[in-house]
């Protein structure tokens, strides 16, 4: 029998706020993962139930109990944040697993605890599944639990971790039980987010509800006379908006795009505010929304 049980899922949420009855998490910028913990071995399994085989450095030491456990991936940057484009370097990798694992080494963060020597955990409330997980995680140079405080300081907690160049905080509530593949407010996920002011240079093809205005933005920084992508951005609008800014990119205009392949429809720059989590070292922008037109 697949012992693999789907993951519970955080709400997005706009902003941290103080609440003694919720526990604060930091939010790695990882890989989930469920981690079956057998005297066989240990299988690792991602969101989508498929077999994880590219991080053999990780090693668990749950003091001899079987378990299934979820946490986070995560490969650390120079700074010791967690770093997206190190781990997306490694989780598909197929070749050369050995030598990314001595480049780039990952860790997990445990964060909880969804079976124990057989017996279900996740009817178990949360600060309670959190003890348990603290009796059975002896921490090893690859895996241990993630920190967790109480949800009183929750703004404070978040300022600090996105600091440190986390990627923000979960809220969960002290008494929640673990709604296995539900995604639900019992977890709420806040986001950091930076502002920055782009050009549109254009939009893609709209499909399904969206097939009367448009995909997405088209981004890019003006340089000189050109225009250098930056990514795309097709979340932030409601429908009102969408139809104006379908409206005002009806002015056809020829824009000479520095790095984009993909199909578009060009239109006279204007300049919008875009929320983003960060730059990549490309450049481009990271979970961009659109924030309003400058």
């Amino acid at each position: 029998m697949n012992p693999y049980i789907s993951p519970m899922l955080a709400v997005l949420c706009d902003e941290p706020f103080d609440d003694k009855d919720y526990y604060v998490e930091p939010k790695i910028d990882g890989v989930r993962a469920i981690a079956v913990v057998e005297q066989s071995g240990i299988t690792l399994f991602s969101r989508t139930a498929k077999p994880i085989v590219s991080f053999p450095e990780l090693q668990f030491d749950t003091r001899g109990h079987y378990c299934i456990l979820d946490g986070e991936i995560y490969c650390p940057g120079t700074d010791g944040a967690p770093d997206i484009q190190r781990i997306q370097s490694r989780v598909h990798r197929k070749v050369c697993i050995d030598d990314y694992s001595n480049k780039f080494p990952a860790k997990m963060l445990v964060f909880d605890i969804l079976s124990l020597d057989g017996m279900p955990f996740t009817s178990v409330p949360y600060i309670e599944r959190k003890y348990a997980l603290s009796t059975i995680i002896e921490p090893t140079p690859s895996v241990d639990t993630i920190p967790f405080t109480s949800g009183e300081g929750a703004v404070r907690d978040y300022n600090e971790y996105c600091n440190l160049g986390y990627e923000g905080i979960v809220m969960k509530r002290a008494q929640s039980i673990y709604r296995a593949g539900q995604r639900h407010r019992d977890w709420l996920k806040i986001k950091k987010r930076l502002s920055k002011i782009v050009y549109v240079v254009g939009y893609t093809q709209g499909t399904g509800k969206r097939s009367d205005t448009f995909g997405s933005l088209v981004c890019a920084h003006k340089v000189g006379n050109s225009y250098v992508f930056c990514g795309e951005v097709g979340t932030g609008f409601d429908d009102e908006t969408l139809y104006l800014l379908k409206e005002r990119m009806q002015n056809r205009c020829d824009v000479n795009i520095i790095g984009y392949c993909g199909p578009v429809t060009t239109c006279e720059p204007y300049r919008i505010n875009v929320l983003y989590m960060e730059l990549t070292k490309a450049g481009m922008l990271r979970h961009g929304v659109f924030n309003g037109v400058i």
